[in-house]
């Protein structure tokens, strides 16, 4: 598996990743109409203008290619929280292996790609959200990787639970 910088021509990749991820991920673990609506987000998207967009602002989109078939992307720039300093916090915003290729070690390679671009851009540590359900398998993952649970929730979304790790 390879990582590479996110390409127009990747969004319709981009997109079929994010619902099918997402279905097979929230599904059963979230309300319903969060499912519901988690899933016609992805579906809308426009990753094409999204990725340039993450670019300008510090960050961008890699992607996960096996066999020359993208299978996977991170989203990756500032922190948006409002607790933390954007020019010291960076943050990966998004986090996605189609389920046929997880568990192969593509999920670590694009978190540690995108950890390593954002501590050259002079972050000092890197934070996301992820699903604070116990059933998460994401938990088992990031604490692996050395990332720190913190005992922090969001007003707009508290069933999500933050992790932090220094890239510094």
């Amino acid at each position: 598996m390879d990582v590479r910088d996110a390409a127009p021509e990747d969004a319709e990749a981009l997109t079929r990743i994010h619902a099918e991820t997402w279905q097979d991920t929230y599904v059963g673990h979230v309300s319903d109409t969060l499912a519901h609506d988690g899933i016609a987000r992805a579906r809308n998207r426009d990753w094409a203008g999204h990725a340039d967009l993450r670019v300008s602002l510090g960050g961008g989109v890699l992607v996960l290619i096996h066999a020359g078939v993208v299978v996977g992307f991170c989203e990756f720039g500032p922190t948006e929280d409002g607790d933390d300093d954007a020019r010291r916090v960076g943050h990966i915003m998004r986090l996605y292996v189609h389920p046929v290729y997880q568990g192969q070690g593509g999920g670590r390679l694009l978190l540690e790609s995108a950890c390593a671009r954002l501590a050259r851009s002079g972050f000092a540590n890197v934070t996301l959200w992820t699903l604070q359900a116990e059933s998460n398998r994401a938990h088992g993952f990031y604490h692996q990787l050395g990332w720190t649970r913190e005992d922090v929730q969001r007003d707009d979304d508290p069933d999500d639970i933050r992790y932090r790790r220094d890239v510094t």
